[in-house]
């Protein structure tokens, strides 16, 4: 077993202990709250200002773009890919029987729970990709309390959605993709089950710049269940750019609610950057506007660079950080609120 490879279990390992097993003090102020999200694979993404429609992510898979898997870099033309989420775990272990309100869970019950174990699968092929992502948490679940572990998973298989996307490479530069969503919101709505959907087009003409746009067509009874976080609004176009200037720095740009003047939102402009220092650290912020008096404003950090596992870069794949961190504070005139998104990943 090589240094280099020690060195990253040890410190996965390290990770892991303290996220399962730490209490939190909640720091409270007058009009604000300082709350804990579950763990995400939009994480990334978050801390750069939600501005997600045009940016190459190989955790989140295109969730909301899926024209974007076909982009995503890979070490070989064909094959398997999992995301195991080792924090989510250990933590689904310690809250078991808080992770549903129900005693008796279904097929689909269980495989949500099975995500909290391997959270997504990817297939690769030369000329299409597809990819299986589990239990994402809805935002503000009914069961939401503040628990003594750092990832709270109370209620997890009664409020989260799942995505299968397809994405078909036309040419080296054009690739289009579909998802569709399975959506679990126990209590919110008529049916504990809903459905949805996303339709993507992504261009890179260069290596540098990528271009998107999606369509959401989301069941009305859960429609509202995307708008407070992912900004997602039901039967609307998204439209973004991404573009690096150098190889370590990325900027991204997002309109929303871009293609309908008589739907009840406004459009909003997302922007976000990331800098990557060396290998080992990258560095994020964005922010977007919600009202006139209403700014979102998020950092990030993305650190354990994946590629310390070369010595088995055989089995492990590249390009990815091991640890993502976001926060993300709202501002509403004179209250605050404090969100953080973390996600431990390791990718075989």
């Amino acid at each position: 077993m090589t240094s280099r490879f020690r060195t990253t279990i040890f410190a996965i390992l390290l990770v892991n202990a303290t996220l399962s097993h730490s209490s939190l003090c909640l720091a409270q102020s007058e009009g604000s709250d300082f709350r804990f999200a579950n763990s995400s694979v939009m994480t990334r993404l978050r801390g750069m200002g939600n501005a997600f429609t045009a940016v190459v992510d190989k955790t989140s898979a295109g969730m909301f773009n899926p024209a974007l898997i076909g982009f995503i870099p890979r070490s070989k033309p064909n094959g398997f890919s999992i995301l195991i989420n080792p924090a989510e775990t250990f933590s689904g272990i310690r809250q078991y029987d808080d992770l549903a309100a129900r005693e008796q869970l279904n097929g689909l019950d269980w495989l949500n729970a099975a995500g909290l174990v391997v959270r997504s699968v990817s297939f690769s092929h030369t000329v299409f990709r597809t990819s299986l992502i589990l239990s994402e948490p809805l935002s503000y679940p009914p069961s939401y309390r503040r628990g003594n572990d750092f990832i709270d998973l109370s209620g997890l298989l009664d409020w989260n959605f799942g995505t299968l996307a397809t994405s078909l490479q036309l040419a080296q530069q054009v690739a289009i993709g579909a998802a569709v969503y399975l959506i679990t919101a126990d209590g919110f709505a008529d049916r504990r089950r809903s459905y949805g959907s996303s339709y993507g087009v992504a261009l890179q003409p260069t290596a540098r710049l990528t271009i998107g746009m999606a369509y959401s067509d989301l069941n009305n009874d859960v429609a509202l269940l995307f708008q407070p976080v992912d900004r997602i609004f039901d039967e609307t176009i998204n439209i973004g750019i991404s573009y690096k200037p150098i190889d370590q720095w990325l900027l991204a740009l997002d309109i929303r609610n871009a293609s309908d003047d008589q739907k009840p939102v406004q459009r909003e402009l997302h922007v976000g950057t990331e800098l990557s220092l060396g290998s080992l650290l990258a560095i994020r912020s964005g922010m977007y506007r919600i009202a006139r008096d209403k700014n979102v404003y998020s950092v990030g950090l993305g650190v354990l660079p994946a590629d310390l596992l070369y010595g088995l870069k055989k089995y492990f794949h590249q390009n990815e950080f091991l640890l993502n961190y976001s926060l993300c504070v709202e501002n509403f005139g004179d209250s605050t609120d404090y969100k953080q998104y973390l996600m431990l990943s390791i990718r075989i």
